[in-house]
């Protein structure tokens, strides 16, 4: 049990070895006891479980702990093999059989534990490190069981100067936990601590790597440059995604996760570069010709990467639906990811103010979002609330209304209601309504003054409603109130009108104050009734 809470508990003849608190002590303690019963494969595994849950302080501990153990000075394999097969010549004739046989005498002669091989080693006053070479000689069968025979002997003293390099997986497995450690250094918001952590764990992965296409040393590059990306350094982490994108596709193609992955990152930071103003190294050409509207570039260098990943993911649900027996779930996921896609596409055209282009990327955002998700998922209301204000913004005022319409239901499914989640979808109903109706009475009056009266039968809904969420005098009222008296003086109900805006001009003037935009906005409305 090892853990002083457990053994007190079995002591009391309470302890439970069902309970997760029980087992979650036996195995942090089974984990932090040392490398001459667990492994640092073990901190380190542990610590991956907690990460995946979100327990980095847990996860932290554990990874630790694997660095640790990984850091200790460990004698190379060759070096140990050599010194073995020096003690069989000196002591047996080189013979290993009976090395073995002299070895095993009293016990089962097929294998040895770790505790018997390495008292007996010693008791033969063998003069090398005998908890090595028990890890060597378990470790070269690649069974790892925790006993060694005769087969695993001889396989170690014939073994390659390649495979007995192979054996010194300590420096590696370093690298592999001080990647973990960076990764879950980030997650906690100390980005900068990361960064020491990944570019030690790249030097060792680096080094050690066969090929450049190395799974860990894409890893290991990937945190690097989600790392700058989180201190803010769009640049540093643009230097690192491009090879990462050229080391994903030679090794696992184009459409890999992976592959995604990296041109996503990289679309990212020319999207986050874009926004944010913070230009370091663009301001001037490598050609010292002037760069114009580096904004506009940046937004462009985003767009080109975001779409070219969306082609791909199109040419991998492609693949997924060719498939015989496609991973289950794996449609919906693609499907989900290409939504995400088409989404972040039109947002960076509405921020170039081309709504006629954000629009259909929208559409297709909010149908593969319905062919996944059930009617009142977060997804779904986000979607058809970004693409209704869309085509407000293209006068599509009657495509919008059914949008909102979808989404005022959806909304009660989702926050109930009473909730100020459906009172805002409520809100935005009217004010679609009030523009429709605008927009008809353009060519048709009788036809304005219906969506003008179903305008102001849906907030007087939304009035009822915010009187159980909110106090008399809050802004929320006042702004419902002043669009209800627009919707009122648009369909000539003067008297009525009159009536909104002054109610949301007292509120206006007692919560915000006399001299706030939105109480001149009221005062500005009155004024214009009592003109009339």
């Amino acid at each position: 049990l090892g853990d002083p809470m457990n053994l007190g508990l079995k002591k009391a003849g309470r302890l439970n070895p069902e309970d997760d608190d029980t087992i979650m002590r036996y195995k942090r303690h089974k984990v932090t006891i040392g490398k001459t019963l667990f492994e640092a494969e073990n901190a380190n595994n542990y610590g991956i479980e907690c990460f995946r849950v979100g327990d980095f302080n847990s996860a932290m501990a554990y990874f630790e702990k694997a660095l640790e153990l990984t850091s200790k000075e460990r004698k190379p394999a060759r070096k140990e093999v050599a010194d073995l097969k020096d003690f069989i010549e000196q002591k047996f004739d080189n013979d290993a059989q009976r090395f073995f046989a002299a070895l095993s005498a009293g016990e089962w002669r097929l294998a040895l534990g770790r505790r018997r091989f390495t008292t007996l080693m010693r008791g033969m006053d063998y003069g090398g490190d005998a908890e090595r070479l028990f890890e060597l000689m378990d470790w070269g069968a690649g069974m790892t069981d925790g006993k060694v025979t005769m087969a695993e002997l001889i396989g170690v003293l014939k073994a390659k100067p390649a495979k007995l390099a192979s054996m010194d997986g300590d420096v590696l497995y370093k690298g592999l936990v001080l990647n973990n450690l960076g990764a879950c250094m980030i997650q906690r918001g100390t980005p900068a601590a990361a960064l020491q952590k990944l570019r030690a764990a790249f030097k060792i992965v680096e080094k050690r790597s066969k090929r450049p296409e190395e799974p860990m040393l894409q890893r290991v590059m990937m945190n690097l440059a989600i790392a700058y990306m989180h201190l803010n350094d769009f640049d540093a982490a643009l230097n690192y995604l491009p090879s990462i994108l050229e080391r994903c596709e030679a090794a696992q193609g184009n459409l890999s996760h992976d592959s995604l992955t990296a041109m996503y990152l990289i679309g990212y930071c020319f999207l986050i570069k874009a926004n944010r103003f913070d230009f370091i190294y663009d301001r001037k050409r490598m050609d010292a010709k002037a760069q114009e509207n580096p904004v506009e570039v940046n937004y462009s260098l985003a767009l080109c990467s975001f779409k070219e990943r969306l082609r791909r993911q199109y040419s991998a649900l492609d693949e997924i639906r060719r498939e015989r027996r496609p991973v289950q779930g794996a449609e919906e996921q693609m499907r989900s990811e290409i939504a995400v896609s088409h989404e972040i596409i039109a947002e960076i055209h509405s921020k170039r103010r081309e709504f006629s282009r954000a629009m259909p990327h929208l559409k297709k955002a909010a149908a593969h979002k319905e062919s996944v998700f059930q009617p009142g998922d977060p997804e779904l209301l986000s979607v058809w609330n970004t693409l209704a204000f869309t085509l407000v913004r293209l006068r599509h005022f009657e495509e919008a209304l059914e949008l909102m319409e979808k989404a005022v239901p959806a909304a009660v499914v989702l926050f109930g209601e009473v909730s100020m989640g459906a009172a805002s979808e409520m809100y935005y109903r009217g004010v679609v309504l009030f523009k429709l109706g605008a927009e008809q009475g353009k060519k048709d009056k009788h036809k304005a003054g219906v969506t003008f009266d179903l305008a102001i039968e849906r907030l007087v809904e939304l009035v009822g409603l915010q009187d159980e969420l909110v106090d008399d005098n809050d802004p929320l009222v006042a702004d419902t109130a002043q669009l209800l008296g627009s919707v009122h003086m648009a369909a000539g109900n003067r008297s009525a009108a009159r009536r909104s805006f002054e109610k949301a001009l007292l509120i206006r003037v007692q919560s915000l104050g006399r001299t706030h935009l939105a109480t001149a906005s009221s005062a500005h409305s009155l004024g214009c009734v009592y003109a009339r």
